[in-house]
């Protein structure tokens, strides 16, 4: 049993716009999106990441 939010999502069930890398990894982050849907938000980590 999971406890707690969840801190990853796979990179085939990310959105397109994040540009995940699906080479690197199987994982990418998950964002705490709150009140919105989680295709209108960013992770702040691919933010810095892509800059």
């Amino acid at each position: 049993m999971a406890r707690g939010p969840k801190k990853h999502l796979k990179c085939v069930a990310a959105p397109k716009h994040w540009m995940p890398n699906k080479l690197t990894g199987v994982f990418a982050p998950h964002p705490s999106t709150g009140p919105h849907k989680l295709r209108e938000c960013l992770p702040l980590i691919i933010f810095l990441r892509d800059r």
